[in-house]
């Protein structure tokens, strides 16, 4: 239940609506600083190594190209 509706409100689904934006603030002009979501981009080379060392002991087969 939302605290600040009132249980008719509740009911009916009526009451207060919010918006937000989630968009960083470059965004408005068009411009993005982010980087693509990878393996290679999201973790430190000494994690990145650690994996690709351990990759067969944890039952994968060869690691495939690098994308991103």
């Amino acid at each position: 239940m939302v605290p600040y509706l009132t249980a008719d409100e509740v009911r009916t689904g009526r009451g207060g609506k919010t918006v937000v934006s989630c968009l960083l603030p470059e965004q408005f002009h068009g411009e993005t600083r982010g980087i693509t979501a990878s393996f290679h981009n999201s973790y430190p080379e000494d994690a990145r190594r650690r994996v690709a060392e351990n990759w067969a002991r944890y039952g994968f087969g060869a690691p495939g190209p690098r994308t991103g």
